[in-house]
């Protein structure tokens, strides 16, 4: 009967919340989520090629700038033709510098200039949200990975437990109060939980591969993640729907890149509209002619000039109306990520909150299974309970903790949703 103690001893010491299993050396590695995510923000392709972008369009701000500067030019020709005869020269040549400045068209170069502006804030907010969407999957596959290890932890030890319930089976056998029946009960469950344990070493090995490929770390079996898993955070529970909505207009990046668009197309319509009025500018320059046939020629001159399209066909007038109408396009634009916004906030809440409450939940039904699982092993031990009843305990109890790894991974998950609304991911 000493494996049925040994089978007591080993369900006492169970812990009624299973913790994470890793194997740990002198050379381990540890990293938290921080480490993580900085890593990913570092790592990232994707948000490399949005830098690239957002340089782009800063770099439009600059090159609107230079249409508010002067132009000067200058050039100079040399000619060779068979129509100068004068002395046998053939030559001809011509040089000046030209100096060009628009002086005023209704602020068209200024609104060039904002439009390029607020293209770059709208830019600049969707790289905001791409740097998010990185944060958002670090977190999930980071709470996936210890996910995986925790239910690696709880098949270890159900995969234990079975193994000491077959060696109780053979031992009572042995000693002739056992049945042949119990025994191959229990090897079939050491099948059972063998099979459930190499499930979640794959699973281990995916999400430690998709870590890699997100972060550019090296990760090994030797690697120690942070347990977070099992860590509550109450910052978002006592806030009300409302408030959380109020949140995400200041921050949720697609609100802020919609924002720089409407704003860049106002711009756009002022620079398109200044095409209905006179254009003034000023122009001075010097220019030299030599021909064999002519006098030479130096001249230089200076003036103003203006113009004004008086009639093309009521081109610029559409224009101008098309443009107003892609403001009120994005305007409603705007209006309808808005409500979906807080639509998906209000849901995210009721989510992140029912979560956290499921696990409360699990929690009771997991002390409860436990509970039963000793009570069954005390029965069976005094040959009061079969084996039977023995793995029905010991599967639910498994069940249950299963239960509670994943209520804590997906009231995560839901919490990183919720932040992702609000805009608040790298908090």
């Amino acid at each position: 009967m000493k494996q049925l103690l040994k089978i007591l001893i080993f369900i006492f010491l169970l812990p009624a919340n299973p913790g994470i299993a890793m194997g740990q050396s002198d050379t381990a590695i540890t990293l938290n989520l921080s480490d993580c995510i900085k890593a990913a923000l570092d790592f990232s392709p994707n948000l490399k090629e949005g830098l690239v972008q957002t340089e782009i369009k800063k770099t439009a701000i600059s090159r609107a700038k230079s249409y508010q500067y002067p132009s000067v030019s200058a050039n100079a020709v040399y000619n060779l033709t068979n129509q100068n005869r004068s002395g046998n020269n053939y030559n001809s040549a011509s040089y000046g510098i030209n100096a060009y400045q628009t002086l005023w068209q209704y602020g068209r170069n200024k609104a060039l200039v904002e439009q390029s502006k607020f293209l770059y804030q709208a830019e600049w907010s969707n790289y905001h949200a791409l740097q998010q969407d990185v944060v958002v999957n670090i977190k999930q596959f980071y709470f996936n990975y210890l996910h995986a290890v925790k239910l690696l932890g709880i098949a270890k030890s159900n995969r234990d437990e079975a193994d000491l319930f077959l060696n109780a089976a053979k031992e009572k056998k042995a000693i002739g109060i056992g049945k042949n029946s119990d025994i191959l009960k229990a090897e079939s469950d050491v099948a059972d939980t063998k099979f459930i344990y190499s499930l979640y070493e794959n699973d281990i090995l995916r999400m430690r591969n998709e870590l890699m490929r997100l972060t550019g770390l090296i990760i090994t079996e030797n690697t120690i993640l942070q347990d977070e898993l099992f860590t509550p955070d109450p910052t978002w529970s006592n806030i009300s729907p409302d408030t959380l909505f109020s949140i995400a207009k200041n921050n949720y990046p697609e609100l802020r890149a919609i924002d720089g668009l409407i704003k860049s197309q106002e711009a756009y319509r002022k620079f398109v509209k200044a095409d209905l009025f006179p254009k003034l500018s000023a122009g001075a320059g010097y220019n030299g002619y030599y021909n064999p046939v002519m006098k030479n020629m130096d001249f230089w001159n200076a003036g103003f000039t203006l113009s004004w399209d008086i009639f093309n066909g009521y081109q610029k007038k559409y224009q101008v109306k098309t443009e107003k109408l892609q403001s009120e396009a994005l305007s409603w634009q705007k209006e309808y990520l808005l409500l979906s916004v807080q639509k998906e906030i209000r849901n995210q809440y009721l989510t992140f909150n029912e979560n956290y409450y499921q696990i409360g939940i699990i929690e009771t039904l997991l002390k409860s299974t436990t509970e039963n699982l000793n009570t069954v092993l005390e029965e069976y031990r005094q040959g009061v309970s079969s084996m039977l009843e023995l793995a029905n305990a010991r599967i639910e109890n498994f069940n249950a903790k299963e239960k509670y790894c994943n209520a804590w991974f997906t009231y995560q998950i839901s919490k990183v949703q919720l932040e992702r609304m609000l805009g608040v991911t790298n908090k």
